[in-house]
């Protein structure tokens, strides 16, 4: 997983995490090894291990300089990985739309 944060002059301070499915935070860092790209490029990322075959919702969480930002999106591990990863101008109109999709619990 991913997430970039835009460098800014007057940032002092960043903490981001992601909870999968409501689970316990995972720390994102921004070190060059952990599919983040270079170290300090304002990419954060982290490795997943372990996730069985299914849809995930994932909702992260970003402290910079006492502001809280939080984003939410999903995704897919399995047989319909390669659709999850297909950006959504290029998804089939066959597929269901994410607003029809149950909530992962």
């Amino acid at each position: 997983m991913r997430q970039t944060i835009r460098p800014s002059r007057f940032r002092t301070s960043i903490g981001i995490s992601a909870r999968i499915n409501g689970g316990d935070p995972i720390e994102l860092v921004d070190d060059g090894q952990h599919g983040d790209g270079a170290a300090s490029d304002g990419v954060y990322g982290a490795f997943v291990i372990g996730l069985s075959d299914g849809s995930y919702s994932v909702l992260a969480t970003a402290e910079i300089d006492r502001l809280t930002r939080t984003a939410a999106t999903g995704f897919t591990v399995g047989s319909q990985a390669s659709l999850a990863a297909t950006p959504a101008a290029a998804k089939p109109t066959t597929a269901a739309s994410p607003t029809k999709r149950k909530p992962v619990k």
